[in-house]
């Protein structure tokens, strides 16, 4: 009696979207219905160390440590980091300069309990830069997306920088 039931509930299913495609079709659909297997794999999510984040934790500071005024919630001191061949601009930046490409600038947080904090990284590549959000440990939690941004967020704050997508390192009052 059970298998006559689940036979008769596909042939209705059947029926049911067969009718459902017709009706569609014939009010000009732009769509047509797709049939999606329910064993589709998940797509996984792999998360490591970002291959960069020992030689960039590596690197010495490019300023004193300063007060964290942008990135809520990650901590209130931040620590930053320039890749050596974009110190010097990094360290003069002005309106309308610009770091070369390959350039990498990480900021490093620190929690008020003197803990890491998260690690926010830009990378520039053909002029563009890309943005990442590690973990203390370099683990990506939120990696660049295929428009080259983890975030909206960061790409709209950063387009508002002084230089670049750059603010430098605040001025102390």
């Amino acid at each position: 009696m059970r298998r006559i039931r689940a036979q008769l509930g596909a042939q209705v299913l059947r029926v049911s979207l067969l009718c459902s495609v017709f009706v569609l079709g014939a009010c000009g659909s732009p769509a047509p219905l797709t049939k999606v297997p329910t064993s589709a794999p998940r797509p996984s999510i792999t998360r490591g160390v970002w291959p960069r984040f020992s030689e960039v934790r590596s690197w010495p500071p490019a300023s004193e440590p300063f007060t964290n005024r942008g990135h809520t919630g990650a901590g209130p001191v931040a620590v930053v980091r320039v890749s050596p061949e974009a110190r010097d601009s990094y360290a003069h930046l002005v309106r309308d300069s610009a770091l070369p490409d390959d350039s990498v600038v990480a900021l490093f947080h620190l929690k008020a309990d003197q803990r890491p904090g998260p690690v926010y990284v830009m990378e520039k590549s053909s002029g563009t830069w890309r943005f990442l959000v590690l973990d203390p440990d370099g683990v990506v939690l939120a990696p660049a997306g295929p428009t080259g941004q983890a975030t909206q967020g960061c790409h709209g704050c950063h387009a508002d920088a002084v230089a670049d997508f750059l603010f430098g390192v605040p001025q102390e009052p």
